[in-house]
């Protein structure tokens, strides 16, 4: 899959996705708790693909895409930690060792 476009709105974090009709699945967000101590301070979310159903024959041309919505104090426990922290999002999905290809980074400020 891709990260295509991010939007953060206050304490909610708008991650719009596309990946191959065909493919089915859930995506969950995963946070190792660290926080880079910058200013401001900083957070690395991860977003996996999980598919259930991806059949031999899905249609690698065509794609679907699909909001994933974040309620970053929610996820976070932290309504303070969340209002001064940038969060930068990663494809879980397509990292090879410490390497990446593409466009999987992306970065969400607060502003």
């Amino acid at each position: 899959f891709s990260i295509d476009h991010m939007q953060r709105i206050g304490d909610t974090l708008k991650v719009e996705v596309s990946y191959a009709k065909g493919c089915e699945g859930t995506f969950h967000v995963i946070w190792d708790g660290a926080i880079m101590e910058s200013y401001p301070l900083q957070a690395t979310l991860f977003l996996k693909f999980h598919a259930t159903d991806c059949p031999n024959n899905f249609i690698q041309d065509e794609t679907v895409r699909k909001v994933i919505t974040i309620d970053l104090v929610g996820f976070i426990g932290d309504d303070q930690l969340v209002k001064e922290t940038i969060f930068h999002v990663a494809n879980a999905s397509s990292l090879q060792g410490v390497t990446c290809e593409g466009n999987c980074d992306k970065t969400v400020s607060n502003g």
